[in-house]
């Protein structure tokens, strides 16, 4: 469906459960010239995490409703079962460290043959669901933070990850790409996308949503923190 098949290289086996800390000896020169890469998709994946998790998050539940999302909600029968977010490594590593990606397995067909359809009341075009266009968008942020790593790691023989800032470093970007996919996947926003044949693709843009209340969860939050603070000791109790 949207997921771009990597070309893949063999590389040195790793244990798909191994210390996400160990790091590695090299050169401070090579960590300033991948910085600017990193921030850039850093900034990219705060931007699409924020706003995906914050538009989507509850549009199960919220009290008001929407034609379009009541009929799709109503055609579609999920069961809404309690689920414990557990680290799964492989699906934040590099995608070259494998000859085939795990990602396509939480894909229709195993990926193979896209995840658009249509339905007679709900998707009268080609259409998809909101979720697999999120994920396929946290795909491709996955993507490119490797590309950005291995395209540095390939011009300079001595790496390190050990002089990295520890927000761009691979062992966090695993933790949040792997945080993130499950969100997706746990709130799995069954929004409809109508497939644009002029770009091939769904923009998912200027699709009704319905949301929470963001400014609404601030609000209560930085209330939260003034009357009783943040963690330490509760005040007034």
């Amino acid at each position: 469906m949207f997921i771009k098949k990597t070309q893949y290289t063999a590389l040195d086996s790793q244990s798909e459960h191994s210390n996400d800390e160990t790091q590695l000896e090299g050169s401070p020169h090579r960590v300033r010239y991948i910085l600017p890469f990193l921030r850039y998709i850093l900034l990219v994946a705060m931007i699409v995490s924020c706003s995906v998790l914050s538009f989507h998050v509850g549009s199960q539940r919220t009290a008001l409703r929407h034609p379009l999302c009541d009929e799709s909600m109503s055609t579609i029968p999920l069961s809404i079962r309690p689920h414990t977010l557990t680290y799964q490594r492989p699906f934040a590593d590099d995608p070259a460290l494998r000859p085939t990606d795990i990602w396509d397995t939480i894909f229709p067909n195993n990926g193979t043959v896209g995840g658009y359809f249509s339905h007679p009341t709900i998707a009268p075009q080609r259409s998809t669901f909101s979720a697999f266009h999120q994920l396929h968008c946290l795909h491709a942020i996955r993507e490119a933070y490797y590309d950005a790593i291995n395209t540095s790691e390939s011009r300079h023989s001595h790496s390190s990850h050990a002089n990295m800032p520890s927000h761009t470093s691979p062992a966090h970007i695993r933790h949040c790409i792997d945080l993130i996919r499950q969100s997706l996947m746990c709130y799995a926003d069954t929004t409809i996308e109508v497939k644009d044949e002029e770009i091939n693709g769904v923009r998912g843009f200027g699709t009704v949503h319905m949301c929470r209340d963001w400014s609404g969860l601030v609000r209560w939050t930085e209330e939260t923190q003034e009357k009783y603070g943040m963690g330490e000791t509760l005040k007034g109790v």
